[in-house]
């Protein structure tokens, strides 16, 4: 399932990363000087300028694939999980607080900001803890359960 995952990551990166080489190609073709492409900060920061928004999009997809897959691998600590859940389980928890934390961003803020992405990344890798240790924190709290 790792490979898989793996396999799954490095597709992703190679769709995303594609329009944004060719934005960088076609905004290279005027800064050319005798047939040789020249990359300066220039361009690339007129190209960041430019689309900004498609960036932090992209860069919201990709926080939020790494936060899934780190989320869905790292282990949860035993003396505060309640319930085993399965992988591939966990990565679809993960996959949905992701797309969530995004929707929830849009709907409150309405613009995306530099730290959207951090906060989708976030919210994927701690989203099948919270699952996993919620149901012990409660019974703690209100003192249900034996033990714990």
């Amino acid at each position: 399932m790792i490979n898989k995952l793996w396999a799954l990551t490095w597709r992703l990166f190679i769709l995303c990363s594609y329009p944004l080489l060719v934005a960088m190609r076609n905004a290279n073709a005027s800064d050319s000087a005798d047939g040789q492409q020249v990359m300066t900060t220039d361009t690339i920061a007129q190209l960041a300028q430019s689309h900004t928004t498609s960036l932090i999009i992209g860069a919201c997809i990709v926080c939020w694939w790494l936060g899934s897959i780190i989320g869905a691998l790292y282990p949860t600590p035993d003396d505060l999980k309640s319930a085993e859940i399965r992988p591939w389980l966990r990565l679809l928890i993960c996959l949905t607080g992701g797309f969530a934390a995004f929707l929830w961003v849009l709907n409150s803020d309405g613009v995306l900001t530099l730290l959207t992405p951090l906060w989708v990344g976030g919210v994927a890798f701690v989203a099948p803890h919270l699952i996993q240790i919620l149901p012990t924190l409660v019974k703690a709290r209100l003192g249900l359960g034996g033990d714990k």
